[in-house]
């Protein structure tokens, strides 16, 4: 298992649409698992958070009534709040984001939640419950804990389920007017 804790700060651009400071940042949690990867793709060495299968993102606690986002930390351009920002996050990192990833040590607690838990505002990237890519997700999972009946069996329905939407998108394209042509 591999975790990632990941400030964010963000460029000029970002900055100026969403009304912050390039000072201003975002605390991610992730976590990537090995055994939930699939095969016909490299393991990344340092997996970023986009790659990982388990995400968060943490909420500050402080109330900043200029900026009501929950999910960045605004610093403001002269830095006069950078000290009471960094110490809110490093509350809520040790508060919150400490217990979140420790909870997914446990091979166990990370299939009862695949199988039992609705992504959330405090856990996504796993895909709704039972969709073809979390049934991938517990298969593969399942079968590496030594589960493998449980395991091949979601994951042969996964990969059908991914197969068939793959062939009902190619139609789409397929079956489509084109001009000139009559139906």
């Amino acid at each position: 298992m591999k975790v990632l804790l990941d400030e964010k700060s963000f460029n000029s651009y970002f900055a100026l649409v969403d009304s912050c400071t390039t000072f201003s940042f975002a605390v991610n949690l992730a976590i990537y698992v090995p055994a939930m990867a699939d095969d016909r793709h490299a393991h990344p060495h340092k997996p970023h958070d986009y790659e990982c299968h388990l995400r968060r993102k943490l909420p500050k606690s402080i109330r900043q009534v200029n900026y009501p986002r929950k999910d960045i930390w605004f610093v403001e351009p002269s830095g006069e709040n950078l000290l009471d920002v960094v110490a809110d996050a490093r509350s809520v990192i040790l508060r919150d984001g400490i217990s979140w990833l420790c909870r997914f040590e446990n091979d166990d607690e990370l299939l009862r939640t695949l199988i039992e838990d609705d992504e959330s505002e405090a856990l996504f990237g796993i895909g709704a419950r039972w969709s073809p890519n979390r049934k991938l997700l517990i298969g593969r999972l399942a079968s590496a804990m030594g589960q493998g009946e449980i395991g091949e069996r979601v994951l042969r329905e996964g990969e059908a389920e991914m197969r068939s939407t793959r062939l009902w998108i190619e139609s789409l394209g397929r079956n489509r007017r084109r001009p000139g042509h009559s139906s």
